[in-house]
């Protein structure tokens, strides 16, 4: 297939393969109003002055959504299988397009939906309609948000009933393995009140020097007194470009774990948004960023306190290679209602090159009076002296670095509970540096890395 980029010729071939409810239909319509309305951004914006896309091409890229249902992708080197067995269900897309799945039917027990946007807009519309008309699709906020939704080939439901407990995780992976294809989809997880879940979802392309590219939704619904453990690890290819715009809605005493592993992609990207709206609500954030070559990571967060006696605490940690960088702008934004709020950021980073550069950039707007909210930030080069004595202990300059990087972003890997999570964390990172990762960190590394 030719590269079609995003026309309006190629959006009204979206919606002659499009089969779905008649309400979905509008809201792609609409995004396309919107798209059409709309400049994409440039350094003239504030939110991307420090990220450059003008080699940026997106004429260049096919949408997954013209694909259908085309098999092609089964031919691919993606392991399906082989770090799945610590995990209840497994969902598999490739290009757009359902690879595999575990259990076979979207419908488990106590009524639980695990399954693909398309199955659920088919089998429980009843369940998603509102929240995909009313807070999952936002069309306005930037062009990327509104080519997101006229263009979205599908994702991944999950809808936990109220009161259930799921206790074993979850595995979505959302994966490239063509050239020059776009993928939109979107990530909906909706948990009803008192449920909990454990969610891991990968997003990776199966060969590293495909172009490829990424514009792609999340949102977390969170009912009041649910409890939900989101895990991101993204690891797309080196010429993938990656834009994300996530978001999550915590109800009365609901709380969300929710860490972010940003490995991937030649420019990343990512809006994220914890907007506590309930009473008691209490929000973790935790993220980490490794790159290294040009790789180019923008993560802007905001923890918005809507509500009295609400609490969020977000640490994230970078480690930049080479010609790389980093770009992360926080922000806390307590509403005069918000009384009794404490919330807390932190953005440290580690510098392995001289030609690597992190960007931090924090910020608080506090409206009420009665609230404790603090931030800080910091960037620091690697220890010569950890490296040489690891070295002279027979280890390779890359397994010297590992084990520091490790110890750096110990800390966010502490707070993720699944070792089967962890290890896959620590694991992105070792393949990352070309070695395999160790399961235990050296007595030699100080905490000080930390």
């Amino acid at each position: 297939m030719s590269k079609t980029g995003f026309s309006k010729s190629t959006f009204h071939s979206v919606l002659k393969h499009y089969q779905g409810p008649s309400w979905f239909e509008e809201i792609r319509k609409q995004a396309w109003d919107s798209c059409c309305a709309q400049s994409f951004p440039s350094q003239n914006d504030e939110e991307w002055r420090r990220t450059d896309i003008r080699a940026w091409d997106p004429e260049s890229f096919i949408p997954a959504a013209l694909l259908g249902n085309q098999q092609s992708a089964r031919n691919s080197d993606l392991d399906a299988t082989s770090d799945t067995a610590d995990y209840g269900g497994v969902l598999i897309t490739v290009d757009g397009t359902p690879y595999s799945q575990k259990p076979e039917h979207p419908l488990t027990t106590d009524g639980i939906f695990f399954g693909t946007l398309d199955q659920a807009l088919s089998d429980i519309p009843d369940r998603i309609q509102s929240y995909l008309s009313a807070q999952a699709l936002k069309l306005n906020h930037d062009r990327f948000s509104a080519m997101h939704t006229a263009f979205l080939n599908g994702g991944t439901v999950l809808h936990v009933p109220k009161g259930v407990q799921l206790e074993v995780p979850l595995y979505d992976i959302c994966a490239l393995a063509s050239e020059h294809i776009a993928d939109c989809s979107h990530l909906l997880v909706i948990l009803e009140e008192h449920a909990s879940a454990t969610l891991l979802h990968k997003v990776v392309s199966t060969n590293k020097t495909l172009p490829g590219m990424h514009i792609g939704a999340v949102d977390l619904i969170l009912k009041e007194g649910s409890n939900l453990n989101y895990i991101e690890l993204q690891n797309w290819g080196d010429e993938v470009w990656n834009f994300s715009r996530q978001q999550a809605l915590l109800q009365n005493n609901a709380t969300l774990h929710w860490t972010t592993a940003c490995l991937g992609s030649c420019v990343s990207k990512a809006n994220q948004e914890i907007a506590l709206e309930g009473s008691g609500a209490v929000a973790e954030m935790n993220g980490i960023m490794f790159a290294n070559n040009r790789q180019h990571l923008s993560y802007h967060t905001k923890q918005h306190h809507m509500a009295p006696h609400t609490q969020s605490d977000l640490l994230y940690a970078g480690a930049l290679d080479d010609h790389s960088r980093s770009v992360w702008r926080g922000m806390i934004r307590v509403e005069p209602d918000a009384q009794k709020t404490n919330a807390y950021q932190r953005n440290d980073n580690l510098l392995l090159s001289e030609e690597a550069r992190a960007d931090s950039i924090p910020g608080l707007e506090i409206e009420a009076d009665d609230v404790r909210c603090t931030h800080g930030a910091t960037a620091g080069k690697i220890d010569a002296d950890q490296i040489f004595y690891a070295m002279c202990r027979g280890m390779s300059e890359n397994e010297a670095n590992l084990m520091v990087i490790e110890g750096f972003f110990g800390r966010v890997y502490d707070r993720v509970t699944s070792p089967s999570i962890r290890h896959q964390l620590n694991q992105a990172v070792a393949d990352k540096l070309g070695i395999e990762s160790g399961n235990e960190h050296p007595s030699f590394i100080s905490e000080s890395t930390s």
